[in-house]
């Protein structure tokens, strides 16, 4: 079977570029999976302002953000085996591009802890999650809805360990 989704290197003001196969799917469906790599794509994209003010180059910002992108499209076509080896590296360049405190760090192991939730492994997720809400709780400038999502995410890894009182 062929792989779905492909994105790759060429580039088009700076985010990655997405050729759809004819895989059966409607072409609704091409188009929403294209829409939202675009949209993460522009979200990623982002944190290269940030980047610069933590002397990261531009190439490492970038290059997170097609870990990221890829990792989604990945995701939603259900190719979860690649998918965590792509979730595995996004948290190893965003720790070297912005460093082991940075909200890209937690968004990257959330990503990661979506993948342990699926294969039912609460208990690899569970240091991950607190991890990125320790992240989050520091982040002075983060998005409270953000916060929330890790809390929330670390309070349905307890539940699925039978740690509810935590």
């Amino acid at each position: 079977m062929r792989n779905p989704v492909h994105v790759c290197d060429s580039r088009y003001n700076g985010l990655p570029q997405l050729h759809l196969a004819h895989t059966g799917h409607t072409p609704i469906m091409r188009y929403a999976v294209y829409v939202q790599v675009v949209v993460v794509s522009l979200l990623t994209a982002m944190p290269v302002a940030h980047a610069r003010d933590a002397k990261t180059t531009d190439a490492q910002a970038i290059e997170w953000g097609d870990l990221t992108a890829q990792y989604t499209v990945l995701f939603k076509t259900r190719q979860y085996a690649k998918a965590a080896t792509i979730a595995h590296e996004a948290v190893q360049v965003a720790e070297r591009a912005f460093g082991s405190e940075h909200p890209n760090v937690a968004q990257s192991l959330n990503d990661l802890v979506k993948l342990y939730q699926l294969q039912e492994q609460p208990a690899e997720a569970e240091p991950l999650h607190r991890r990125a809400l320790a992240i989050r709780e520091r982040d002075a400038d983060g998005s409270p809805a953000a916060l929330t999502q890790s809390l929330n995410n670390l309070g349905q890894a307890y539940q699925a360990l039978g740690r509810d009182a935590e």
